[in-house]
């Protein structure tokens, strides 16, 4: 079932079955607010709504105006200019060019619909669509170049979760992890490959990544990993015995981004605490340092690049 709601003044959009109800809100760049399992009545997406949402403009900076729901962060994360030619130079604000525009929005079906956005500094056409199948939320991604050059992005999903204490990151086996930044921990490069779940700081102690623990230690530290077993990692929260499964694509959205807040973010302002599991396609925040080390997203000139990415609620 679909339905409009009104969220704070704004016009929100309801995908609801008997299991789990997605709320997202178009003109502030399709931005979900909630992602509730029904039977249960948990809600996963982290809320800030006592300090109110509001439209940002284009440019703006993500930290002081969207730090919480769930955003797209394309064609970067963290702000950089272009790399190359024929956009070299080119600034890409941060957290990307479409988290603060104006998502034109279609219903598809009983649970479905189709949101869509053009990018301002560079041509393309970017689509999400969103249906729920049981206990599934199923995300449908295409890309469409809108012109004769080919253009190298960077994307990632950007889901700000609820943390509790003792909950538990579940990754089978053990893949490759980057550390990209950690305001806690030191260690000697960003470059330096882990195996999932530990690494090893420039002081030798050895940080089990995998267990979330002492959330208000007021540290920010990212990671991403790669070569993921079955492309699913899950975030258990064990004291209320619910989980949500991050189900990636196999090909276009096959890294996974970790992001720990434990009260280090936003750096300017009030700070929060949440917990980011972020599927994407590269493994730093700039596009500029994912171009030089060889993971991004390719959009061949006037071709179409389709990825899916799943969250499975248990």
């Amino acid at each position: 079932m679909i339905s409009e709601v009104v969220c704070q003044n704004f016009k929100g959009i309801k995908i609801e079955n008997q299991i789990v109800s997605i709320i997202t809100i178009p003109d502030i760049g399709g931005k979900i607010i909630s992602i509730r399992d029904k039977k249960n009545d948990f809600e996963f997406v982290f809320d800030k709504s006592n300090d109110g949402l509001k439209i940002s403009n284009y440019g703006s900076n993500f930290d002081i105006e969207s730090p919480a729901g769930i955003d797209e962060c394309f064609p970067t994360v963290g702000k950089c200019r272009y790399p190359e030619y024929p956009w070299e130079g080119t600034v890409i604000p941060d957290h990307g060019e479409i988290w603060p525009l104006k998502f034109k929005t279609s219903i598809m079906g009983s649970c479905s619909i189709r949101q869509e956005v053009n990018g301002i500094r560079f041509p393309y056409l970017f689509k999400r669509k969103i249906r729920l199948i049981r206990n599934m939320i199923i995300f449908s991604y295409q890309l469409i170049s809108l012109c004769s050059m080919d253009f190298k992005y960077g994307w990632s999903m950007h889901p700000q979760f609820v943390i509790r204490e003792d909950s538990i990151i579940e990754v089978k086996n053990h893949p490759d992890f980057y550390v990209d930044f950690s305001t806690k921990y030191n260690f000697n490069s960003n470059d330096k490959k882990y195996q999932w779940p530990y690494a090893t700081g420039k002081e030798n102690n050895k940080i089990d990544f995998s267990k979330v623990i002492n959330i208000g230690d007021g540290s920010l530290t990212k990671l991403y990993l790669s070569g993921i077993q079955d492309n699913m990692v899950s975030l258990f929260y064990k004291k209320e015995k619910q989980k949500l499964g991050v189900k990636l694509d196999s090909g276009n959205s096959s890294i996974c981004g970790i992001a720990l807040n434990k009260g280090g973010w936003p750096f300017n302002g009030k700070p929060y605490k949440w917990i980011g599991i972020e599927p994407c396609n590269c493994i730093t925040d700039k596009l500029s340092d994912s171009v030089e080390r060889g993971f991004f997203g390719l959009l061949k000139h006037k071709s179409i690049r389709n990825w899916e990415v799943s969250f499975v609620i248990n």
